[in-house]
């Protein structure tokens, strides 16, 4: 190979990578500012937590589950929870029905059809802790260690306070109830108007 060649080599190796990280930013902030919760495989959240640590939020779904449906253009379209789940999470789809393997800390994880009337992913019944129901829930912490599994829809105010009771670790200390009480009171304490 002529010296050209090789310099040339040398020079655009590094352009191509910086022009595809680039593209990656570009397409993530597309998400944000369309207002969709950028969603990335379980796959992609443990590689992105090697390099920046933050909590998980998976969502289990079926392509059967009506409330699942719902949430997708209400909940997780609401500018509060994508603005808040984007900046402090990441956020994982998981069809719990998926035929894909899935390998995480030496195990593979596969689909089960012997498992009830549909079938589900072993990944979706451990993370549920054999309790599939959708849609469901899991936080997980910064090392990839279960914090909660919050079955059943969620509206947006619900969701939202939930992900700042999980992202501030006030699950820790404070019963979630409670923690929403205060939250709402919150929330319509700032949203209040300011009397001249």
């Amino acid at each position: 190979m002529s010296l050209f060649k090789k310099s040339l080599l040398i020079v655009m190796i590094p352009a191509l990578a910086l022009g595809g990280m680039a593209f990656v930013n570009h397409t993530k902030e597309k998400q944000d500012e369309n207002g969709l919760i950028h969603w990335i495989s379980f796959e992609e959240a443990v590689e992105l937590n090697k390099k920046e640590k933050r909590k998980m939020f998976i969502d289990f779904y079926t392509s059967w589950c009506g409330w699942c449906k719902r949430m997708d253009v209400t909940t997780f379209r609401d500018p509060e929870v994508v603005k808040y789940m984007n900046e402090n999470f990441y956020a994982v789809k998981f069809d719990a029905e998926q035929k894909d393997s899935l390998v995480y800390n030496e195990h593979v994880f596969k689909y089960r059809d012997d498992v009830g009337s549909r079938g589900i992913h072993e990944f979706a019944l451990s993370a549920l802790n054999g309790r599939p129901s959708y849609p469901s829930f899991v936080f997980f912490d910064e090392e990839i260690n279960r914090i909660t599994i919050v079955p059943g829809y969620r509206d947006a105010s619900s969701l939202e306070s939930m992900l700042n009771w999980i992202n501030d670790n006030k699950y820790m200390s404070q019963p979630w109830d409670k923690y929403h009480q205060e939250f709402v009171q919150q929330k319509k304490t700032e949203e209040a108007p300011v009397n001249k």
